[in-house]
């Protein structure tokens, strides 16, 4: 038994074979000897190993002087070049002897110059053409001719476009308020408006309790207020001394059985009161064991909550479903709100009217006819209420103009007033004239 390699398949190969023949060669360098043989042929010249160092090589044998400028960048060039070009250029000698001339005033040297008269271009209307030749289908091209020959609208704020408030200008009276009407409708026309009434007449009785003066108060009259102030003057206590004198105080036998009787239950209280005062005096403090007994009781109380609480977490997983399905309602409830709210805050704001100056609104009083001013005709009707007060307090309630103050509306201007002073010059006083004050 012999150990040895296996032979590969190449070195089986027989030496008389062309397999044989490549066998230990390199390709590469093959290669890299026919592309250099090639690239020294390709000038037509011999070959680079065949020819002499004179033939490759040249020698440069003059000095060459390092270009200060060879690292600068093109902005250091140009600003380099600026300063040597100023420095080369020669500097003027100043001439000696002679001096400025000033320029002589001539009659036209301030006279103003006309401007140049351009001629008007003859254009004969009757034979051009003067229709757009822009397509006005184009919306730029409409807007540029729209806006060079002026035909555009000036841009508007929204103010303008938008309406203060959606309340009609002009309010449609009730069916009751006809000169013919209906017996519901009239009666409940006219039970609207005594509500009305009877809501200011409310307000009214409110204001009037709320100046009143307390029960069993009243105003200080003057001869009150006088005495007060003379209190502790001594001027009133003379009065009061002998006023006393005067009415000797007399206790009937009923006022003094009633004194007894006041005494009596004054000691009846005084002896309840000290019985408590003795129950309470026989109370003794909690022992040791008691208070213990009451730190484990309250210990015990907690701890079985705790476990309560912990044990209702668990369960509480299997109430998922339950939990999502009243989150579900929960909001859709909240966003149903949400939208009614909504729709009332917009409806508010589009009516209700807005603070327009210092004045407080009142609505304008609807006119009526009692049941026996009702006529039979409308001929035999009268006007009532006024036009323009109606036409005004549209105005205020639909926010078109403010509500001034009634006071300040019709306030009188107080009277001019003057002062008298004497005024005197010093030159007219003189030693020995009197001054008045």
């Amino acid at each position: 038994f012999r150990m040895g390699k296996k032979r590969s398949a190449a070195s089986r190969v027989s030496r008389n074979k062309k397999a044989y023949w490549r066998k230990g060669t390199d390709v590469k360098d093959v290669e890299e000897g026919m592309s250099k043989a090639a690239f020294d042929k390709q000038d037509g010249q011999a070959a680079v190993s065949m020819r002499t160092d004179d033939e490759l090589f040249v020698v440069d044998r003059e000095a060459r002087e390092p270009d200060p400028r060879e690292n600068l960048t093109q902005k250091k060039k140009g600003m380099l070049d600026r300063i040597l070009k100023r420095v080369d250029e020669p500097i003027p000698e100043p001439k000696a002897g002679k001096k400025p001339t000033i320029p002589k005033a001539t009659k036209n040297m301030f006279k103003r110059k006309e401007p140049k008269k351009i001629e008007a271009a003859k254009v004969d209307i009757w034979a051009t053409d003067l229709e757009a030749k822009v397509d006005l289908n184009d919306p730029d091209g409409a807007r540029h001719y729209k806006e060079t020959l002026k035909l555009t609208r000036a841009k508007q704020p929204r103010s303008v476009t938008d309406k203060v408030s959606v309340l009609r200008a002009i309010a449609i009276p009730d069916a009751g308020a006809s000169y013919n009407p209906d017996l519901d409708e009239y009666s409940e026309f006219v039970n609207r408006l005594v509500e009305d009434e009877k809501r200011v007449i409310k307000k009214d009785e409110k204001y009037e309790r709320r100046r009143a003066l307390p029960k069993g108060m009243k105003m200080c009259t003057a001869a009150e207020h006088r005495r007060e102030m003379m209190e502790g003057l001594g001027v009133l206590e003379g009065k009061k001394k002998e006023e006393e004198d005067e009415e000797e105080p007399a206790t009937s036998a009923e006022e003094e059985a009633e004194a007894m009787e006041v005494v009596e239950e004054s000691g009846k209280k005084s002896k309840k009161g000290g019985e408590k005062k003795l129950e309470n005096e026989k109370a003794l403090p909690k022992t040791k064991k008691q208070r213990r007994k009451e730190g484990e009781k309250e210990m015990a109380d907690r701890k079985k909550t705790k476990e309560q609480r912990v044990k209702e977490l668990e369960q509480s997983v299997f109430k998922v479903k339950k939990f999502a399905r009243e989150l579900r309602e929960e909001e859709a409830e909240q966003e149903a709100a949400l939208k009614i709210r909504r729709e009332h805050r917009a409806i508010a704001k589009a009516t209700r009217r807005k603070r327009h100056g210092k004045g407080t609104f009142e609505d304008n009083m609807e006119e009526f006819l009692l049941a026996e001013e009702l006529p039979s005709s409308m001929r035999q009707i009268n006007p009532q209420g006024c036009i323009v007060a109606e036409r005004f307090k549209s105005y205020q309630k639909r926010n078109m103009i403010p509500v001034p103050l009634e006071e300040k509306m019709w306030k009188k201007k107080g009277k001019l007033r003057y002062k008298i002073k004497e005024e005197r010059n010093t030159k007219e006083i003189k030693l020995g004239t009197k001054l008045r004050a």
